[in-house]
């Protein structure tokens, strides 16, 4: 379990920038606003909670 954690912070990074992007071409007419604001969500939850974790494992 503790060999996933460091790809879950950079897989929640990842997912809260690309879900940022979404939110600014959605503004734009591209893309779909509710899904790139649930993307974005739910990227910065799977960064929150694995590196919540590893800070609590003093890792």
């Amino acid at each position: 379990m503790l060999i996933t954690l460091p790809w879950a912070v950079l897989g929640g990074a990842l997912a809260t920038v690309l879900g940022a992007m979404g939110i600014h071409h959605a503004r734009r007419g591209v893309g779909r606003l509710w899904a790139a604001v649930a993307g974005t969500a739910l990227g910065v939850l799977g960064f929150v909670g694995p590196t919540a974790l590893l800070w609590g494992f003093g890792g």
